[in-house]
């Protein structure tokens, strides 16, 4: 099977270093279950001044390098690997200014994977990994957005549920998913 995997809030904790960051530089309290949306700008209630000097300081400190995988995410691959699954990596995270950082953190947790796709300006991944060929069998995401375009052309979707996609309509493709241990039952036994 082709399995499409996310990398931010799918195997990259990133969304505490990012909350972290922000409460630190801005003086907020911010929680998890206070990010409502996928844009902490929407959440927080941000400026776009205030999202560039979170996302420069973020880049200087070496955020992107000390994020934290998400629980069993190593696990959770290894064993797609042995089972003979391609795994692509799809992200939306910006290529020209983190390529090398998001190659590097790939690296040094040892994640296993086929290809990794860098989606430019927030297309729709579904059609930024048609464009490479793939047509996935499952696809992780966090993104409701990026999840029902997926869904909504036949692909099995898991979305890890968090509070910024909690407010996405039920769709018959799409699967809500507490953890990548769930992840994998539902996919090794291809439901």
């Amino acid at each position: 099977m082709i399995i499409g995997i996310d990398i931010d809030g799918v195997i990259a904790d990133s969304e505490p270093l990012y909350r972290q960051t922000i409460n630190r530089l801005f003086n907020l309290n911010l929680k998890q279950k206070d990010i409502t949306s996928y844009k902490y700008e929407e959440s927080a209630g941000l400026t776009d001044d205030q999202m560039r000097l979170f996302w420069k300081t973020f880049y200087q400190e070496g955020g992107w390098l000390k994020i934290k995988l998400i629980k069993r995410a190593k696990k959770f691959l290894d064993k797609l690997k042995r089972e003979k699954h391609r795994i692509v990596i799809v992200t939306s995270r910006p290529r020209d200014h983190i390529k090398k950082e998001t190659y590097r953190w790939l690296e040094e947790h040892k994640i296993p994977y086929s290809e990794l796709i860098f989606l430019e300006n927030h297309k729709s991944k579904h059609q930024a990994a048609l464009l490479r060929g793939h047509k996935f069998d499952y696809f992780l995401e966090d993104y409701y957005e990026y999840a029902r375009d997926f869904a909504q052309r036949g692909v099995k979707v898991l979305l890890m549920d968090y509070p910024w996609n909690r407010w996405g309509k039920p769709h018959p493709n799409i699967k809500r998913i507490k953890s990548l241990k769930e992840a994998e039952a539902i996919i090794l036994r291809g439901l």
